[in-house]
């Protein structure tokens, strides 16, 4: 809408690529057969009685605000 012709493929351009960046992570994830990524709401707390979820969560939160991310629970 208002965008010449030039402006209009570069951006679809764009989007092209960052679709096809995207699918290709995907395929590279499946093919690499990661574990299932898990979160706490899966987690079965009652076999670790000691752990206790909130102190779990809020040092969790902790360490995604010093990292400004989170990482996930895999299966070891």
């Amino acid at each position: 809408e208002g965008v010449d012709h030039v402006r209009y493929l570069a951006r679809l351009t764009e989007l092209e690529l960052i679709d096809r960046e995207r699918r290709m992570v995907e395929r590279r994830i499946k093919s690499a057969k990661f574990p299932a990524v898990k979160s706490l709401d899966s987690f079965d707390f009652k076999a670790i009685p000691s752990l206790k979820m909130m102190m779990l969560a809020v040092r969790l939160d902790r360490s995604a605000g010093e990292r400004h991310c989170t990482r996930p629970i895999s299966d070891r």
